[in-house]
């Protein structure tokens, strides 16, 4: 969900042959160069080639396509030149490009369409306004430029100080364009993406990622933000507790409520739903997550923990006498062989993210959360009846062999693991 405060960036949508005037604007981070700017540049250049002999006095401008617009290098020089003194330079070669890139902006030409490519606060993006909004350049960009050339597209690298990538919303939109969030940028090469790849409309694709990030929300755990409310008169405590009223904050919905009044309604209804099964869970389940004939069997009545209960003899207590096993490693400092692992706990909690190395097991992790929340959970491989989930949506993989190093099961560098 996109707020005012998420950096944007400013990109001008293809409209007839407008490419070379889109290419200034999106390199330039903001509308500086308008139509009537460019049409003057052109008609001054060709008012000096006529003077100078090569350009008949009645035949057409070989700097701007009257039907479509389509401007000449000529014109783009002049254009930069005029607003930020910045100039163009060709660029043929990797060792050329090395230098170059530190300019952070390059002008490209393929197949007669310009476009631009610049370094927006730490990051490369191919601003070309044929896509469906601007797109990350992955990898090294001077690999990535070398590679343009060697297809045939001309690049010229932008020399000079850029003027500032603004990162607030509420700058002026252009004659063709518009600010957008970066989030909102990989959604919408994501769905059009999708939409080529399964010969599906653009339409259709938005409203199946409509229902997919519905059940991702519900999977993740946000109807876990209540509030209790007044309760119904009955004398059963546990039917009095059932019927309190629970409410689901609008920012966990995810959905604006007058943009979309039907997913918001289902959205609502069914983290609604998903929150009443949880409180109800909670009740019965305590604080070792056995159940209350259980607790009371053992002996350790509301779940209060022992005294001179550690971290090894909880193991112990759950069925899991295995030698030390329970014992974790120190965190390991961050290096390329760790990964980041957060949790959400079947009661909503968050832990706080720790490193593992991508050899460590399933198990270690496990053995990390069941000390971290106090024993709050119960695994199956200690003869309980949870699971670990691994999300990369609309994936969901159940951790169920807790012998299987991190980096087998498909750890990325950071993870949030659920429950089953």
């Amino acid at each position: 969900m996109t707020t005012k405060k998420e950096a944007r960036i400013y990109w001008e949508k293809q409209t007839l042959a407008l490419c070379g005037h889109h290419s200034l604007n999106a390199l330039l981070q903001g509308p500086h160069v308008s139509t009537q700017d460019l049409q003057k540049i052109a008609d001054v250049l060709d008012e000096a080639e006529r003077k100078l002999g090569l350009k008949d006095e009645n035949g057409p401008s070989e700097n701007v396509d009257v039907n479509t617009g389509n401007y000449s290098l000529q014109v783009l020089e002049e254009a930069l030149k005029k607003t930020f003194q910045l100039k163009l330079t060709s660029v043929f070669k990797r060792t050329e490009l090395n230098e170059a890139a530190k300019n952070k902006a390059f002008l490209l030409n393929a197949h007669q369409h310009w476009f631009a490519i610049r370094e927006i606060r730490g990051q490369w993006w191919n601003l070309n306004s044929q896509l469906a909004a601007p797109s990350k350049v992955n990898g090294e960009i001077v690999w990535y430029l070398e590679s343009m050339i060697q297809r045939g597209t001309q690049v010229f690298a932008v020399v000079g100080a850029l003027p500032q990538a603004h990162e607030i919303f509420g700058q002026k939109d252009g004659e063709y364009g518009n600010w957008i969030a970066e989030s909102e940028c990989e959604e919408m090469n994501e769905i059009m993406a999708r939409a080529e790849r399964e010969g599906k409309t653009v339409e259709r694709v938005k409203e199946e990622m409509k229902e997919e990030k519905k059940r991702k929300m519900i999977f993740s755990g946000k109807a876990n933000t209540l509030r209790g409310g007044d309760s119904t008169n009955n004398n059963n405590d546990d039917e009095k507790d059932d019927d309190d009223a629970i409410v689901i904050d609008d920012a966990d919905i995810g959905v604006d409520r007058n943009e979309d009044p039907e997913l918001y309604a289902a959205m609502k209804a069914s983290l609604e739903e998903e929150a009443r099964k949880r409180k109800k869970n909670s009740k019965s389940v305590g604080f070792y997550g056995g159940s209350k004939e259980n607790r009371e069997a053992s002996g350790r009545g509301g779940g209060q923990r022992q005294e001179g209960t550690t971290w090894q003899s909880l193991g112990k207590e759950n069925g899991n006498d295995n030698n030390g096993t329970m014992q974790l490693e120190q965190e390991p400092d961050e290096s390329p062989d760790t990964l980041s692992v957060a949790v959400r706990l079947p009661d909503g909690e968050r832990l706080k993210p720790r490193r593992f190395r991508k050899s460590n097991s399933v198990k270690d992790v496990e053995n990390w959360i069941v000390s971290e929340s106090n024993a709050k959970v119960t695994f199956k491989s200690r003869g309980g009846d949870q699971c670990l989930v691994l999300v990369h949506f609309p994936k969901r993989t159940t951790l169920d062999d807790p012998g299987k190093t991190l980096e087998q099961c498909g750890f990325e560098n950071r993870e949030m693991l659920t429950f089953a």
